[in-house]
């Protein structure tokens, strides 16, 4: 029989769109290969935000918007079709929000070339988040 390192020669981990081949004879333990796992995880390359389906309109399909080191992309799932808007930094002229006391807040986009669009359904927090996460990217 192979021995369980000959099998796992070569093990690639993927995490979050970022891949590293791993040769455990080099790792030396099981430890040091767990704390490569844990540094790879925490190069997230994205965030990812869905609406609440508590909110208005986002009943079946809620809105996704995920933000990474390109732009924004805004997801309106549905039934026989979806939308799908994927704005660059560098076309985002500003970004709004509104919180109300009671209710689900609204993070609005405005663009160069395009209107404003909107996107309801999130907490305080995380439109709160998105805003100054899309700002820092600018």
């Amino acid at each position: 029989m192979k021995s369980l390192a000959a099998n796992y020669y070569r093990t690639l981990i993927r995490v979050d769109n970022l891949s590293k081949v791993v040769n455990p004879a080099q790792c030396g333990s099981v430890i040091n290969l767990l704390n490569l796992f844990i540094l790879v995880k925490k190069n997230k390359p994205m965030q990812e935000y869905i609406a609440s389906r508590l909110s208005e309109n986002n009943k079946l399909y809620p809105i996704h918007i995920i933000i990474d080191d390109r732009g924004v992309t805004l997801k309106q799932p549905g039934f026989f079709n979806a939308k799908e808007t994927t704005l660059l930094f560098n076309n985002i002229t500003s970004v709004d929000i509104e919180t109300p006391l009671v209710g689900f807040s609204t993070i609005t986009i405005e663009s160069k070339g395009e209107s404003k669009i909107p996107a309801h359904g999130f907490t305080k927090a995380e439109v709160i988040e998105m805003k100054q996460l899309i700002l820092s990217k600018m």
